[in-house]
């Protein structure tokens, strides 16, 4: 915790995006099934991030899902202030493993990549576009539409480790009846429940 207001509760955190979704964890107990959801949650905050508005800010580091640095209690002036933990110095073999194919600094390089080109490549997500947050029966999702001229965007974010269903007429009411999924760049077939595997995140335009 860092910067606590004891009076009123008020407080921030501090932690790497990666420790903070629960890799670190999940690397400690050799748990590869908690080490793949730590990168979904990590990718569905970024998705949010880079979907949502805004400018978004990728953190030194968060590219390679760096973890908490707690050696920063040992650096001069530095003990005081938690914040260092998210502060670590580059790890310059990390970021070598980013092209070493089934690395986890590989997965979620390119996992990560990939969304900023989708982002990159969808006019939908224009700054100047509104956001329209959608009512949802399922707590576990949220959805919001990004009307264009050049047709809706729709997406739904899963913030749950169980897989989610919605409803097709969320995307029908939209007027998209044949989508397309831009993240993953494919089509999917348009049914009248749509589910979302564990922290998925998916932006629909119509295709073509």
């Amino acid at each position: 915790v860092f910067q606590e207001n004891p009076k009123t509760g008020d407080r921030r955190i501090s932690g790497t995006a990666a420790s903070l979704a629960g890799l670190e964890l999940a690397l400690e107990r050799d748990d590869a099934v908690g080490v793949g959801l730590s990168i979904e949650r990590l990718l569905l905050g970024y998705a949010l991030v880079l979907g949502f508005g805004g400018v978004p800010l990728i953190y030194m580091g968060d590219e390679l899902a760096m973890l908490n640095d707690y050696d920063f209690v040992k650096e001069e002036g530095h003990q005081a202030d938690n914040r260092w933990v998210h502060r670590p110095r580059m790890d310059w073999a990390k970021a070598a493993r980013r092209l070493k194919k089934g690395t986890l600094e590989q997965r979620v390089f390119t996992a990560l990549k990939r969304l900023i080109q989708a982002r990159k490549s969808t006019p939908q997500l224009c700054a100047a576009t509104p956001v329209w947050v959608e009512g949802q029966d399922n707590p576990h999702l949220f959805a919001y539409t990004r009307p264009h001229p050049t047709g809706p965007l729709v997406a739904v974010y899963n913030f749950s480790e169980e897989p989610q269903g919605f409803s097709g007429g969320l995307l029908l009411r939209r007027g998209i009846t044949n989508p397309f999924e831009r993240i993953e760049s494919r089509a999917i077939a348009l049914e009248d429940r749509l589910w979302l595997p564990p922290y998925a995140r998916m932006w629909f335009t119509h295709a073509g």
